[in-house]
């Protein structure tokens, strides 16, 4: 059998075996078809496509087949993974507490029991509160006083009744506190009292005394810091007393008497120290400087001093006193002993 190939199919199938070359410009434009010659001393290229034939393109136009970028796939990056966080807690109800009281002066083992006062002295540190003390002046004079409050402290005292028809005393008074530390070693208070005298007015005698006094304390730590060493005490005010006497009058027929009422007022101050010497023991030291009593400035400046041995809660004070305003003579001190207890 003779085969027949036509020449049209032909060269169909050579054009579409033959692969176009692709032609590149500087402008951007892709040409396909192929390279003929060159023209005008190699300055010019002859190029031949399919649809404009033959085309001469300047040397300087045509360039090298770019080479696309390569492709630069980012690293996926994982969305990080989400942070659990704890379920919120309520905050717990608060509990409502009074802050830790500073143990207090008298309250440390080692320390005095009757810091409250001197001797003839008060000072502007109170009893813990809802705490007695008593104490015993020369056997004779009883005092009893009671902590109300942290700040407040009343006193009650009477005269030993060894013949209440002759002479009879009684006293009351009070401290009010105005400021203290918290650590319980500066302190200030008010103090006030009254003493009522009562007994025979055949003559002059003292009838009332009174006492009011700014009170300021302050009392010194060891460097060990175990208990305190001692303090200072200041106090001044007004101090006051009235007398009264039986005027009898014998113009008449008939005597007539009546009393006499006279008043004492004057500038108090009281200077004070206390040095302890041993855990159990102090030094006491008191100036007072008062008004007249009775009439008599013989006592006006006094001086004490002594011991004072105290216990956790018994105190006893063994001083001596004279005045500083006459010569007692042969007399360098007045015995001056006082009990305390406080429960």
């Amino acid at each position: 059998m003779k085969s027949y190939k036509s020449p049209l199919l032909m060269s169909l199938l050579l054009a579409f075996a033959v692969q176009a070359e692709e032609l590149y410009l500087k402008d951007g434009t892709i040409l396909q078809g192929e390279r003929i010659r060159l023209e005008n001393n190699m300055h010019t290229q002859v190029f031949r496509t399919q649809a404009m034939g033959e085309i001469w393109i300047p040397v300087d136009q045509i360039i090298e087949k770019p080479i696309p970028p390569p492709v630069v796939v980012a690293p996926k990056i994982e969305p990080p993974a989400p942070v659990l966080l704890p379920e919120p807690v309520a905050p717990p109800a608060p509990v409502l507490r009074s802050a830790p009281a500073v143990p207090r002066v008298e309250e440390k083992e080692g320390t005095d029991p009757s810091n409250h006062s001197l001797v003839f002295m008060p000072t502007a540190f109170t009893l813990p509160v809802g705490t007695w003390s008593f104490e015993d002046f020369e056997l004779l004079f009883l005092t009893m006083s009671y902590a109300v409050t942290s700040t407040t402290q009343i006193t009650g005292g009477m005269l030993f009744p060894v013949d209440p028809n002759d002479f009879e005393a009684f006293t009351f008074g009070a401290k009010q506190q105005l400021l203290e530390t918290p650590d319980h070693r500066t302190a200030m208070a008010i103090t006030g009292s009254f003493t009522d005298f009562s007994g025979d007015f055949s003559r002059e005698v003292l009838s009332t005394t009174w006492t009011v006094n700014l009170v300021g304390s302050v009392a010194f730590q060891g460097v060990d810091g175990a208990g305190d060493i001692g303090g200072v005490h200041i106090a001044m005010g007004d101090m006051g007393s009235t007398t009264k006497e039986q005027v009898y009058d014998y113009s008449s027929y008939y005597s007539t008497s009546r009393t006499v009422t006279k008043t004492h007022n004057s500038f108090s101050l009281f200077l004070g120290s206390d040095i302890r010497i041993s855990p159990n023991a102090k030094f006491i030291v008191e100036y007072l400087r008062g008004g007249e009593f009775n009439g008599d400035s013989d006592f006006q400046s006094i001086l004490n001093f002594g011991f004072r041995i105290h216990g956790q809660h018994l105190s006893a004070d063994i001083c001596g006193f004279r005045s500083l305003e006459v010569d007692m003579g042969n007399i360098f001190l007045l015995p001056m002993i006082n009990i305390g207890y406080t429960f």
